[in-house]
């Protein structure tokens, strides 16, 4: 391994949610430094994301959001500015889908959201940077997309509907509760496309988080955080071994080594 847990500096709600998921993969990102690969639909959720961003940021200071067709340019600029970013269009999982598909799906999931949800909230922050320390004196590390009078929002795209168990069993929302210290609902303002010439469609889906919640994760978190400096990192397969950059060379499902 290139690095040791001593370099991992801080932990936050996707490197914890990797680790849970498979400790070895957690470990290949992490300490051995192998990206993970860029796909479609996480482009998607940055441009939908980038755009609701900025369309809030200027509601807090006019009290007005955009024109639709500017929140559609921001998203289709963001889009652009990934895809270079991620090493150009070569490196990127276009999941039987193009470039050209997922513009045009990220456009139109963009209107959805500033249609269905732009208007129904408006934010006192956006983008909030949280830090918190853990006992061990490794730091948890969190951006929530929204900070509004009813609860913290959470803006997210994708390709099917999100359960109410799912949602009340998502390390994110337990996370970005902790680092808050908010109790009460947290909302997934979430715009589903099933495939890139569907129509899209959106749902707000509400969970709450409890103190009792909240210090559980914070728990969970400590103890993810001792198994790393510990370098416990067993393999455990599942549906994202599909997805590992080391599926090619990781025996899958057997003892650590």
């Amino acid at each position: 391994m290139t690095r040791s847990p001593c370099d991992i500096d801080h932990l936050s709600a996707s490197s914890l949610r990797l680790y849970l998921d498979c400790p070895r993969r957690w470990a290949a990102h992490y300490l051995d430094e192998i990206p993970r690969s860029t796909s479609s639909a996480l482009l998607k959720g940055r441009a939908v994301d980038i755009a609701a961003t900025e369309n809030w940021s200027q509601k807090i200071e006019t009290g007005t959001d955009l024109p639709i067709e500017q929140a559609q340019e921001i998203a289709e600029d963001a889009l652009y500015v990934a895809v270079e970013e991620a090493g150009g269009r070569e490196a990127i999982d276009w999941e039987k889908g193009s470039l050209g598909e997922t513009l045009d799906a990220a456009t139109r999931m963009t209107r959805r959201h500033m249609i269905d949800h732009a208007p129904r909230w408006r934010p006192t922050e956006v983008q909030k940077r949280i830090v918190k320390r853990l006992p061990d004196g490794r730091d948890f590390l969190g951006f929530i997309d929204a900070v509004a009078p009813e609860g913290l929002i959470d803006v997210k795209t994708g390709a099917r509907k999100m359960s109410q168990n799912d949602a009340d069993r998502d390390i994110q929302a337990s996370a970005y509760a902790w680092l808050a210290d908010r109790v009460g609902p947290f909302y997934f303002a979430r715009v589903v496309l099933t495939n890139p010439k569907s129509q899209t469609t959106s749902e707000v889906v509400i969970t709450q988080r409890t103190k009792a919640g909240i210090d559980g994760f914070a728990e969970l978190a400590l103890q993810v955080s001792g198994l790393i400096d510990d370098g416990v990192y067993p393999r455990i397969p599942g549906w994202g071994c599909a997805y590992c950059p080391i599926l090619n060379t990781c025996p899958v499902g057997q003892p650590n080594t």
